[in-house]
């Protein structure tokens, strides 16, 4: 009975741990959908990802993008700008979830 339990266990574990993959196959965008920013980044925060890498990050505003790079490693999703050297990592929740650094929820568009 308890050999049973424990491989049901690790089999939800696995199945569960496999759900947060994120595979980007086409451009994706992620919406920030539990509130904006504020002073110049008042919008929802949202990054759009590319098949090739690229991304392209709106910290929140519409007039503000940086143009750069993205890598997936393990369930975090990091960001790296062209230029700036700006930097933002987001765990993967699911393959249409991610959450920001501050709390921030972004949603698969």
């Amino acid at each position: 009975m308890i050999k049973r339990s424990c491989l049901a266990l690790i089999g939800i574990i696995l199945f569960l741990s496999c759900s947060k993959r994120l595979e980007v196959n086409e451009n994706i965008v992620f919406m920030q959908v539990n509130g904006g920013g504020y002073g110049e980044y008042s919008g929802p925060m949202h990054i759009e990802l590319r098949p090739d890498g690229r991304a392209f990050f709106y910290p929140g505003s519409g007039d503000i993008v940086w143009s750069g790079y993205y890598k997936i490693s393990g369930k975090k999703l990091k960001y790296k700008d062209d230029g700036f050297e700006t930097r933002y990592t987001f765990e993967i929740v699911s393959g249409t979830e991610l959450k920001g650094e501050n709390g921030e929820v972004l949603k698969k568009e």
